[in-house]
């Protein structure tokens, strides 16, 4: 397995600054963008069957803001690859959206069976000014789903923070503060475990750059190695990670919807609609035809593409999610892999014309079923993958 020792540390510089407050500032309407990188293993005795490569990226928002805190909203895009038995496997990504608040010193009240984030109220911050050498406890809870089958263990933990001092990165002071815990439970211990688990021992280390003027984090590193004995067995869980936080312009939706639709009746293209919902601007390419089985589409349907490159290009610098679609013939799986094909087939052409940027691309489908004359339930997330 990969190293999973921190970097952070090697940039830290104790600058000469006073005390200060660490609180979460919130606004209301403002977004973050949190791209995360993820590298575990797993051990079964000692032995190594599976490790995996993980990135989501999270759009969070602040929905309403009051005296007590802040009303959060997360919407997240996983995909994941998994080395098992030797061989790559592309895994099945999720579309994950939760709600919660959050005070200003990083404490949550969030429903008990929400596995993300996976630590509730870490960090949090002490009240009153801290200056470097600081240290203090906070209780906060930690959620796992260890088994992938979607039973929760729940368990308190005690951690213990330390503010180490500043770090200055691209002209700006930082605060560095470094958070750990470690617990060993059994099933007779307060929490709740996993039907399946006898005792869990672990322990976790995390680096935090937190922008104090800004009252946001900017970077999180952290590593946590967790073993679980599971009717004589230990499963033992080993992973380190990367949390990058990006501040996001506020789209104006209202003038994009109006542009568009403008632009798109002008130009006359058909089978194409502009709405606004809850994730952005969403823009709806009907009848976007290929050939059976293909990934070839139509003529007519390159010359729609076509007229649509110029009016996509103007919002080059936006992040875009391009979702394939395709109904219930043939297995699941193949229509799962045809539609994100087919969503990659679009993707290329309009990057080839310069009206998509591949770094800020993301691709996915949704296959709808029926069952003999039963309706077309909900389109159903599945792979997801960065172009």
């Amino acid at each position: 397995m990969r190293s999973c020792a921190m970097s952070l540390g090697l940039l830290f510089l104790s600058l000469p600054l006073s005390s200060l407050t660490l609180e979460f500032e919130h606004e209301p309407g403002s977004r973050q963008r949190i791209e995360a990188r993820i590298h575990g293993a797993q051990f079964v005795n000692g032995a190594l069957p599976a490790e995996y490569d993980q990135e989501y990226r999270t759009v969070r928002t602040v929905t309403a803001v009051d005296d007590d805190g802040a009303e959060i909203s997360d919407l997240s895009y996983f995909n994941i690859t998994n080395v098992l038995a030797g061989r790559q496997t592309l895994g099945v990504s999720d579309f994950l959206e939760i709600r919660y608040r959050r005070d200003g010193r990083g404490r949550l009240t969030i429903d008990s069976d929400t596995r993300v984030p996976t630590k509730h109220s870490a960090p949090a911050f002490p009240d009153g000014s801290v200056s470097p050498g600081d240290r203090w406890t906070h209780p906060a809870t930690e959620v796992q789903d260890l088994f992938g089958d979607g039973e929760l263990s729940r368990f308190p933990i005690d951690v213990d923070y330390v503010f180490t001092g500043y770090e200055e990165r691209d002209g700006r002071e930082l605060a560095r503060i470094e958070y750990s815990f470690d617990f060993d439970l059994t099933r007779s211990s307060k929490g709740e475990l996993h039907r399946r688990i006898e005792r869990v021992v672990g322990s976790s280390e995390t680096v935090l750059l937190f922008d104090f003027e800004a009252g946001t984090p900017l970077r999180e590193e952290y590593a946590r190695d967790y073993a679980v004995l599971v009717a004589g067995d230990v499963y033992r869980f080993v992973d380190c990670g990367t949390r990058i936080w990006h501040p996001v312009e506020t789209l104006d939706r209202d003038g994009i919807v109006d542009e568009l639709r403008r632009e798109i009746r002008e130009r006359e293209i058909p089978d194409t609609t502009v709405e606004e919902d809850e994730r952005g601007v969403r823009l709806t390419l009907s009848g976007i035809l290929f050939e059976p089985d293909s990934t070839r589409f139509l003529p007519e349907v390159e010359e729609r593409l076509e007229e649509l490159a110029p009016i996509l290009e103007r919002y080059h610098e936006y992040p875009i999610l391009l979702v394939g679609h395709t109904t219930d013939r043939g297995t699941r799986e193949g229509r799962q892999s045809l539609a994100l094909a087919r969503a990659q087939a679009v993707a290329e052409h309009f990057i080839r014309d310069g009206a998509l940027d591949s770094e800020k691309l993301t691709l996915a489908c949704r296959v709808s079923w029926r069952t003999g004359a039963h309706p077309v339930p909900p389109a159903q997330p599945c792979y997801t993958l960065r172009s």
